[in-house]
């Protein structure tokens, strides 16, 4: 989208999306090697090195660019100026067809959000209701299935998206965004779902922009 003159200045506004859930909301990034999804590729990488059959060369180009990608972008996103110019980016952009309209939209919901909570990140009501009997292991936690990934199409995807089910087929519990409210005669927490009952449906409008577009 960078590269093309029609999607030049959409990309850039979406920069500015990606800036703000990659700095504030905290979402893990597929390259950095505390998240839960560089094992997954760095795995299929030892798999791929081990075997010698020559069919497995197109794979591995395929992981050659999902890991150049990678890089390249996290680079772009981690310029926090794209944070600083997100107002302006949405000011100035004027949509002339309804992919532009949507890119607008997202990014308007993303920036609204940044305002109304600048330092909330996805996890800040993570939890999960513990069995007596439960393994911290036997949990899927939210840093696990909340990711930047390479692509969503294709044999890698395809192989990470199998290994990751896989995995979580053996847990028993899901960490999820949660508020405890205790009614026993001391006061009331104010606190609620907002940020995450606007932001996850923001982040399904982006993907699907990104993947049917």
């Amino acid at each position: 989208m960078l590269k093309d003159p029609k999607t030049k200045r959409a990309a850039r506004l979406l920069l500015s999306v990606f800036a703000y859930l990659y700095h504030v909301a905290d979402i893990p990034y597929y390259r950095q090697e505390d998240a839960y999804l560089y094992w997954q590729y760095e795995m299929i990488a030892d798999w791929i090195e081990q075997d010698d059959e020559a069919e497995l060369d197109s794979r591995k180009e395929e992981l050659k660019v999902a890991q150049w990608c990678g890089e390249k972008m996290e680079q772009k996103i981690f310029n926090r100026k794209n944070l600083d110019v997100f107002a302006e980016r949405i000011k100035a952009f004027i949509p002339t067809n309804d992919f532009e309209q949507e890119c607008l939209n997202v990014a308007k919901g993303m920036f609204a959000l940044y305002t109304d909570y600048p330092a909330t990140t996805v996890f800040q009501n993570a939890k999960y209701v513990q069995d007596e009997e439960e393994q911290e292991d036997e949990v899927i936690a939210m840093r696990k299935y909340i990711s930047f990934i390479a692509d969503v199409k294709g044999w890698l995807y395809e192989t990470v998206a199998e290994s990751v089910n896989n995995e979580f087929n053996e847990c028993g519990t899901t960490e999820e965004p949660t508020i405890l409210k205790k009614f026993n005669g001391t006061a009331i927490t104010d606190c609620s779902l907002e940020f995450e009952n606007r932001l996850f449906p923001l982040i399904d409008d982006l993907c699907y922009l990104l993947n049917n577009d």
